[in-house]
């Protein structure tokens, strides 16, 4: 059995319920929330920090921009990024992102609402999909061959 097949049959027998039916969305997001795995991580932001910033006050803009630029020289992934976060079940996973982001660390992220915004995102995602794959299964079971 390939890696696939196994990851299938393991979505569908978590997307199955013990009374045999199948977990609706809500059920079915409680579960990943416990259950899948997140990972977290930065990605090259392509917009410039030049066309950002810009709170009315020019000079705390610029220098805002200035610390961005210097963190960024320093070597800071996180200084100016897009972050991607993942929600994964077996080998099925979806993805949410935010771009233009500033932060000082992982850390500092990991404390922004942001970041559990992102998570929702990925899981509610992932449920999606693996409630379109319950469907076919459900539609393959049914058929005699």
């Amino acid at each position: 059995m390939t890696d696939i097949e196994q990851s299938a049959i393991q979505t569908f027998d978590a997307y199955k319920t013990k009374k045999g039916g199948f977990m609706n969305r809500e059920n079915l997001i409680k579960y990943l929330k416990t259950h899948a795995e997140i990972a977290l991580r930065t990605e090259p932001e392509y917009e410039s920090v030049k066309d950002h910033f810009d709170s009315g006050d020019a000079e705390a803009d610029l220098q805002l921009r200035e610390s961005i630029y210097k963190e960024i020289d320093n070597g800071n992934e996180w200084a100016w990024c897009t972050v991607k976060v993942t929600a994964s079940l077996g080998t099925f996973e979806k993805s949410s992102y935010l771009g233009c982001c500033s932060y000082k660390n992982e850390t500092d992220f990991r404390k922004d609402a942001y970041f559990q915004d992102l998570q929702n995102e990925a899981i509610e995602s992932l449920a999606d999909y693996i409630l379109q794959i319950g469907e076919v299964f459900k539609n393959l079971s049914s058929l005699t061959i």
